[in-house]
């Protein structure tokens, strides 16, 4: 959960200035994960970097993973080459996601990518355990067997098992294979892997398609985009998929799943959105998938005591049992909605209140921020952010609400009402990862492509603080 212990409160938010800034081999939407004094990022050249958190100074940097070079996918689309500034090798590539940290082990995921032609040089993602300390590799496995999947859901340990979750870039695939007269049939379907956190051994693996009675085998799509929530109580597991990629339908796509987490089994699902079928170039559905984590909170109005929280691309938060998986309430939190709409990103949740952001579709390049009472849905405050697009959870300390978008801007948000009272100084950076706090700092990795909407292609993380 995004919420952190520092000095900064809205007294003295007032006084946050840049300390220092750290530029990487290209992309960083992987948050920044902190280890004592020590800042551990990652970017989409394959490379992993450890930081001197006080000052940014390079400690190491390594390639785990050397992704496609020359033979730029759109290298030969114009009309694509028109709205991008740089070319990509490849869809996606590299560490696109966020690891973990746990017992000195970096556990990190790349999405895919190796050496060949446009549009054939795809390949599954791999996970890697590395040691924090130098970046040598501990172990490391392939994820999946589908050309273009990997891993963006941030992994999970709870004791000695390792959750890992797979999405795709199909829905991408396809215009660019369309774009290049060729023809594309989605392949990917979303999946977990629970790995043994020391040795790397599988313990279970399941396709979300195998998990509902009577699901359609056939289904491509529903990736695990999100992280996962586990309760060690109840030996429950909890995570979110996406949609479907055309026809047949999975009936857990867009989907609140809860599994065992020892065996994978199915223990309850709620879909919010059924029959949706999206793709790029035939939209039989509203593209209202869940790209977060499940997040747990009190909640007296579930009958367990506990809700699971999600929100999806409609805009709407679920609070969910999180023994049953009965809908507890919903609450609407968005103005209008396309598919570039919506909650991306994880819920918080302090104090009986939720706290969650929207992107617009009206006002333009607008995000609303909003709270929300924990037991009941009810919107307790509503703000109205200027923002070109907001994929970052927003990480809360003290009485502030902090978020940053892809326009380059970092800003605070009162708890209490939600007025804004500090908001960094505009850069040429895109903020595609989410925030993190500590005692007196504020750490943001940025660099987002073009074709994902960012706005500036530079990659790195920058620190802010008191």
């Amino acid at each position: 959960m995004a919420v952190f212990h520092s000095e900064i409160a809205s007294a003295n938010a007032g006084k946050l200035r840049r300390l220092w800034e750290f530029r990487t081999h290209s992309y960083v939407t992987a948050r920044p994960l902190l280890d004592r004094n020590r800042v551990y990022l990652s970017d989409w050249q394959g490379f992993i970097y450890c930081l001197d958190a006080s000052d940014g100074k390079l400690i190491y940097e390594k390639q785990l993973y050397r992704p496609p070079r020359g033979n730029p996918v759109f290298r030969s689309l114009p009309l694509v080459n028109r709205f991008l500034s740089e070319p990509l090798p490849y869809l996606w590539n590299g560490f696109a996601g966020t690891g973990c940290l746990n017992g000195g082990v970096w556990y990190l995921a790349s999405v895919g990518g190796k050496e060949g032609g446009a549009l054939t040089n795809g390949s599954p993602g791999k996970l890697y355990a590395v040691y924090a300390e130098n970046g040598t590799i501990f172990w490391e496995r392939p994820l999946g067997d589908e050309t273009y999947t990997g891993s963006l859901a941030v992994p999970l340990c709870v004791g000695d098992l390792l959750y890992v979750g797979l999405c795709s870039v199909d829905e991408i695939a396809s215009v660019a294979y369309r774009l290049r007269f060729r023809s594309f049939t989605p392949q990917c379907v979303g999946e977990v892997f629970c790995f043994h956190k020391y040795s790397g051994k599988l313990i279970w693996h399941k396709k979300v398609t195998e998990l509902i009675p009577g699901d359609d085998p056939a289904a491509k799509g529903a990736g695990v985009w999100g992280g996962f929530s586990a309760d060690t109580l109840t030996g429950a597991l909890h995570f979110a998929t996406g949609n479907s990629y055309g026809r047949p339908v999975s009936k857990a796509s867009d989907s609140v799943i809860c599994v065992g987490s020892g065996d994978g089994r199915l223990r309850w699902s709620f879909q919010a959105q059924a029959q949706d079928a999206w793709m790029p170039l035939k939209r039989d559905g509203p593209d209202f998938d869940f790209g977060c984590t499940p997040i747990p909170f009190p909640c007296s109005a579930a009958a367990s005591g506990y809700a699971v929280g999600a929100g999806n691309k409609n805009g709407t938060v679920y609070a969910l049992d999180s023994l049953s998986g009965i809908q507890v309430w919903a609450a609407y939190c968005h103005i209008h909605s396309t598919p570039d709409d919506g909650i991306r990103s994880n819920i918080t949740f302090l104090d009986g209140r939720i706290y969650v952001w929207s992107k617009n579709e009206t006002p333009a390049d607008s995000i609303s921020v909003n709270c929300l009472d924990a037991e009941t849905g009810t919107v307790l405050w509503n703000r109205i952010e200027p923002g070109t697009n907001c994929m970052t959870t927003g990480a809360v300390t003290n009485d502030l609400f902090f978020m940053a978008d892809y326009s380059g801007r970092i800003y605070a948000l009162r708890l209490g009402d939600g007025i804004r009272v500090w908001e960094s100084a505009a850069a040429r950076a895109s903020y595609g990862s989410d925030l993190v706090i500590r005692n007196s700092a504020v750490y943001a990795g940025f660099g987002v492509p073009r074709l994902f909407g960012g706005k500036y292609s530079a990659g790195g993380v920058v620190c802010w603080g008191l």
